[in-house]
């Protein structure tokens, strides 16, 4: 699986990285849309941090992400609990694939993406034939 994963924090960036590639998978990090959005890589999942000061909304970011990457598991990470990251998507026709709240268990990110891959997969698959 390609990760793509976009978060301010440099800290998080490093860590998602050795955590997936650990798992075996092929990871990029960056710490703004701008950057990631340069990038020729193909993501199978994206791990967004909602909140970042890059200078674009969670919002924003998640319209250019599914834009560009409409094949791509959306996967939003925040400090705030999901009813938080729920009420900022409600009105809104994006959809994103899962949540991943920040502090996250290192032991269970891993198997957390992958659920939330293959769910967005098996749906993605059944509405795209």
């Amino acid at each position: 699986m390609n990760v793509l994963v976009i978060d301010d924090d440099k800290l998080i960036c490093g860590l998602c990285r050795r955590i997936f590639e650990y798992g075996g998978h092929k990871a990029e990090t960056f710490t703004s849309l701008d950057e990631a959005l340069s990038l020729d890589f193909d993501p199978d999942v994206i791990l967004l941090d909602l909140y970042r000061n890059d200078g674009y909304s969670g919002l924003e970011s998640i319209r250019y992400l599914a834009d560009r990457y409409s094949h791509s598991a959306i996967i939003l990470m925040s400090g705030e609990d999901r009813s938080g990251m729920d009420s900022l998507l409600s009105g809104s026709s994006v959809k994103v694939a899962g949540y991943v709240i920040k502090p996250f268990d290192v032991r269970t990110i891993l198997a957390d993406v992958q659920r939330f891959y293959e769910s967005f997969n098996s749906s993605y698959l059944s509405v795209a034939h």
